[in-house]
C-alpha cells in the first residue's frame, strides 16, 4: 500500500523555525558561532619578526587621522609598520577595546600597538577616592577584581584577529609618573603577578595574535621580569630631555647603551618603545642621524623603533614638543636611514 505524504505540516514547521530563528535565540548563537570560527579561520599569528626593522610612530591624532604620519612618510621616503596608541583602563567606552581605531590601522597597512595603561581609578565608584583605587592596584589585578573587564578585551582582541602588539603596565619602575609602580606600594614581585594573570586570561581566550612587550624605563629592572614564556617582545624608552629638568644634552648611545645590555639578556626580540629628541640645548637632526647610524652599527638587536611625535607632551610636568614640525633636517635624516638600509623604504 502506498503511503500518503502530507506536506503542509512539514511546510508549517519549518516556517515556524524559520519565524524563532530570526526573532530567537538561535539567531544570536549562530551570529556568535560563525564569528567565532570566521576568527579562528582568519586568525594570524602575532606580528612576524621584520627583514630589516620596523618604524612605528605615535601622534596624538593617530589613527583618527594619520594625514601628519602619511606627509611624513611622503617627505622622508620612509615606511611606518607601527602605529602607536595609549588607552587607560576603566568603566567608560573609552577603556574598552579600540576596535575603530585598530580597523583605521589595519587599512593603513600598518600594525596597531597599544601602550595598555592599568589606571584603576578609571573604575572608581562614587564614594571612593581615585587615590585611593590606585593603592596596591598591581594585587588587586591579580587577585581577579577587574577578571570581567579584561577577560571582555581579551575576547574582543580575539575576534580581531590581526596581529597586534600589547604594551601592558609599561614602566613599572617609573614612579615619577605611574601608579602601578612602588609609589603606591607595588613591589616587583606583585608586577610579575599581574603580568602573568593577566596574560594568562588572554591566552585561555585564545587571543594568540598578540605580542606581549614588556618595557620598563631603564637599566636594572631585571627584578621585574615576568619570564621567558611570559614576553614575546622587550622595550625601553629612550629619550633626549636636553634643556628640559635641568638635563643635559645626551647622545643617543649614551642613554640606550645601559639599556641595550640588560635587554640582550632576555634574548628576545628589542624594541625601543618610545624615543625623542628636543630641539633645546643642541642639534635634534644630528641627534637622529647618530642614532640611525648606532642602530644600524653597535645595536644589530633592536628590531623596532618607535617615533613619539607629540607637539605638546605634558607627561613629564613641562611642555614639550618631540616633533620633527619645525626641523626638516630630522626628517632628511630619516631619509638618510632608508637609504643606508637602516629603515624600510615607502612602498
Amino acid at each position: 500500500m502506498k503511503r500518503t505524504i502530507h506536506v503542509l505540516p512539514f511546510v508549517a514547521i519549518a516556517a515556524s523555525l524559520l519565524l524563532w530563528w530570526q526573532a530567537g535565540p538561535l539567531v544570536q548563537i549562530w551570529e556568535y558561532s560563525a564569528t567565532t570560527l570566521w576568527s579562528w579561520i582568519s586568525l594570524h599569528d602575532k606580528p612576524p619578526l621584520p627583514e630589516t626593522r620596523y618604524l612605528g610612530i605615535y601622534r596624538p591624532e593617530a589613527p583618527y587621522s594619520v594625514d601628519g604620519i602619511e606627509a611624513l612618510s611622503e617627505k622622508s621616503g620612509v615606511c611606518f609598520h607601527i602605529i602607536s596608541l595609549y588607552q587607560a583602563w576603566g568603566r567608560d567606552s573609552v577603556s574598552l577595546f579600540p576596535l575603530a581605531e585598530l580597523d583605521a590601522i589595519n587599512r593603513y597597512d600598518a600594525i596597531p600597538m597599544v601602550t595598555w595603561e592599568p589606571w584603576l581609578s578609571g573604575f572608581a565608584g562614587p564614594r571612593e577616592t581615585r587615590a585611593g583605587r590606585e593603592a596596591r592596584s598591581l594585587r588587586r589585578i591579580s587577585r581577579g577584581e577587574f577578571d570581567a573587564y579584561i577577560r571582555q578585551w581579551a575576547r574582543d582582541a580575539f575576534e580581531w584577529g590581526k596581529p597586534m602588539f600589547l604594551r601592558f603596565a609599561h614602566e613599572m619602575d617609573n614612579a615619577e609618573q605611574y601608579p602601578w609602580t612602588a609609589r603606591e606600594g607595588n613591589a616587583p614581585g606583585d608586577f610579575i603577578k599581574a603580568w602573568k594573570h593577566v596574560r594568562k586570561i588572554f591566552d585561555d581566550e585564545g587571543a594568540h595574535n598578540i605580542a606581549w612587550v614588556w618595557s620598563p624605563r631603564d637599566a636594572g629592572a631585571e627584578r621585574f621580569w615576568p619570564g621567558e614564556d611570559a614576553v614575546d617582545w622587550t622595550s625601553v624608552t629612550v629619550f633626549n630631555y636636553g634643556g628640559y629638568h635641568n638635563a643635559s644634552w645626551m647622545p643617543f648611545s649614551q642613554i640606550f647603551a645601559p639599556k641595550y645590555g640588560m635587554l640582550k639578556k632576555f634574548n628576545k626580540p628589542m624594541m625601543i618603545g618610545e624615543t625623542g629628541c628636543v630641539v633645546y640645548g643642541g642639534d635634534q637632526a644630528e641627534w637622529f642621524d647618530t642614532a640611525w647610524s648606532d642602530i644600524g652599527k653597535k645595536f644589530p638587536n633592536v628590531r623596532a623603533i618607535v617615533l613619539f611625535q607629540h607637539s605638546a607632551d605634558k607627561t613629564s610636568g613641562a611642555l614639550i614638543d618631540w616633533s620633527f614640525v619645525h626641523v626638516p633636517a630630522s626628517v632628511e635624516a630619516l631619509q638618510r636611514a632608508v637609504k643606508k638600509n637602516i629603515l624600510a623604504a615607502r612602498p
